[in-house]
């Protein structure tokens, strides 16, 4: 009897969807079409620069994992979880290049802050202080001073344009350092000794960021054995006497229990990196 309903079932869907297929074509072809523009648009707003050919190679590449893990594993569920991958890629995947793009920049701060002090105690203006670093430094700091320039010369005022890059590259030194330059060009205060300040205080907190990273050492690296411990142990143990660690992935209690470990690893692998963690 089910069996029965189960193939009529099917065929119902099959002969629903030759009736159909016109419709279905229109669909799905439409949706493929709103997605591939949803993807430009996200690679157009990006500041970093990705192209969307290298979107579709990582789709092709985690096609290809999971199509190997569904046959592998003979289960069409894995193949499943394609979908949502691929919908959400593009987006992780730009936010993974904003974040790298941000840390770049912030890593090319300080260079660009002693660039304006040395250009403003030469007697250079800011922004010919700004032209300057921008025509010989090809870094991220570089391209985005280049485009405040840009915008200042589109008819922007340059506190107006410094303002933009603010909002653009949302890293808190980056934010201070223009806070600093539209009050100093506003009120004519003294911009190299300003800047100096600035220079002074991420100079500092490098410093402290790399103490504190020596500190916490210690603690990812035990993070780290006590992780790897478990599953070194378990591989060990196979390799010595096989029968031995059988029941564990051929019974449904062993599976369990290997589900539970691997859910007791992850949250110890969570709680440990968030108290070695010091913002």
């Amino acid at each position: 009897m089910i069996k029965a309903a189960v193939s009529l079932l099917l065929f119902a869907s099959a002969a629903l969807l030759a009736y159909q297929k016109d419709k279905i074509a229109v669909f799905f072809s439409g949706v493929l079409k709103n997605y591939t523009l949803a993807v430009d648009s996200i690679v157009r707003k990006s500041i970093a620069e990705i192209k969307s050919s290298e979107i579709r190679k990582m789709q092709a590449v985690l096609f290809v994992i999971f199509s190997a893990a569904a046959a592998a594993a003979g289960n069409v569920f894995i193949f499943i979880l394609l979908v949502p991958a691929v919908y959400f890629l593009p987006k992780y995947y730009v936010s993974y290049k904003f974040k790298k793009y941000c840390i770049e920049y912030r890593k090319n701060l300080p260079v660009f802050l002693e660039s304006m002090i040395s250009g403003l105690k030469s007697g250079l203006s800011v922004s010919g202080a700004m032209a300057a670093f921008s025509a010989r430094d090809k870094s991220a700091a570089g391209r985005e001073i280049k485009a405040v320039l840009s915008g200042a010369q589109l008819g922007m005022s340059l506190p107006e344009s410094l303002g933009m890059l603010a909002v653009k590259i949302p890293v808190r030194e980056n934010i201070i350092m223009v806070t600093a330059l539209q009050t100093a060009m506003e009120t004519g205060g003294n911009i190299s000794g300003i800047l100096s300040g600035i220079l002074d205080t991420i100079r500092k907190r490098d410093e402290a960021d790399r103490e504190i990273k020596a500190l916490t050492s210690q603690g990812v690296m035990s993070g780290i054995t006590v992780g790897l411990l478990p599953v070194l142990l378990i591989g060990a143990i196979a390799f010595i006497d096989p029968s031995f660690t059988e029941p564990l992935f051929k019974t449904g209690t062993g599976k369990m229990l290997l589900c539970a470990a691997a859910v007791m690893e992850a949250a110890g692998a969570f709680f440990i990196s968030r108290i070695i963690k010091i913002e």
